[in-house]
């Protein structure tokens, strides 16, 4: 599929086999030679799409077709017929020992190209303290972006807009175009603070595995995934992995690790190039609108009284 290699993984459960895609379970239905999976997603918030994926094993490894076959994609980049898959040991795709520090430059601006997947996730996999917070925030209608707020690292990279990364002595800063966001990644940092106020953007610990920077976010301020307002706790981990691919594109993976609302971890995947001779141009925000539609409604006192409590 587009973009960076996702992990697909089948597993015996009890008389069946289940499918696990970057994490997210998915239902598998098998034939004598071939499988079928059905991924939902969004291509737009709020515009859903079904990607029915046909596969069958080919020369030890597989191959299939993707077809929609429930709304549509209007992005041409994600626009894939076909898929592929090699098969892989948990020697290569499980965890490592980090390789030895060589730097890229990873700096300028760049411009989003796509967010891999391909198409957005729906299936966030709540457990049952997850699906009650949920309910919370569906109620109170808790947005940030909304009212102009960050939503923090995960939300904010599924945004479009441009980001820039300036290299300093002790850190690289991560600038955001749409949303006016100042993120920083300390090089020079081995632990997180245990007394460091929480906050949207957390604090971010960077060290290079081999060429790629990894990135850890904790401190973070209880906020929502997506704007369907799945939840994010205050004891959330992001782990990110960022790399150039061989055509100099900036890949990033970043993985949500939050037992507290998720029953498995959440991967986003994107995707930039470079664009130097782009400006960052700062999009206005005004949360008129927001308030202003909620009092058109006669929901603004409701909104009020059912914003959820926050655990920090």
């Amino acid at each position: 599929l587009p973009g960076a290699p996702l992990h697909l993984q089948f597993m015996r459960d009890g008389d069946n086999l289940r499918a696990i895609l970057d994490g997210e379970v998915i239902e598998v239905n098998f034939g004598r030679d071939s499988f079928i999976m059905v991924l939902d997603r969004e291509n737009r918030p709020g515009f859903p799409v079904k990607l029915q994926l046909t596969g069958k094993v080919v020369g030890g490894n597989i191959e299939g077709a993707v077809n929609i076959i429930a709304g549509y994609s209007n992005f041409p980049e994600l626009d894939a017929e076909t898929f592929s898959a090699v098969r892989t040991s948990s020697e290569l795709w499980g965890p490592k020992p980090p390789a030895p520090a060589a730097p890229v430059d990873l700096t300028g601006v760049w411009e989003r190209s796509i967010v891999l997947g391909p198409l957005g996730r729906t299936n966030a996999q709540l457990n049952e303290a997850g699906k009650a917070r949920h309910q919370d925030y569906k109620k109170g209608a808790y947005d940030p972006v909304l009212r102009c707020m960050s939503a923090g690292p995960m939300r904010r990279q599924t945004r479009r807009g441009n980001l820039e990364i300036i290299a300093g002595t002790n850190r690289l800063t991560m600038l955001y175009a749409n949303g006016d966001v100042v993120r920083r990644l300390w090089l020079d940092r081995s632990e997180h603070s245990n007394d460091r106020e929480h906050s949207s953007m957390g604090e971010s610990i960077a060290a290079w595995d081999g060429s790629t920077l990894v990135v850890d976010t904790r401190n973070l301020t209880e906020s929502v995934l997506t704007h369907n307002l799945e939840p994010i706790s205050s004891k959330a981990k992001i782990v990110e992995r960022l790399w150039l691919d061989e055509k100099n594109d900036l890949i990033m993976e970043a993985t949500l690790h939050d037992p507290t609302y998720y029953e498995r971890p959440i991967v986003k995947r994107l995707k930039w190039t470079r664009s130097n001779d782009q400006e960052m141009i700062y999009a206005p925000c005004d949360p008129d609108s927001f308030y202003r539609g909620l009092q058109f409604d006669g929901a603004l006192e409701s909104y009020f009284e059912n914003q959820p409590d926050f655990d920090q």
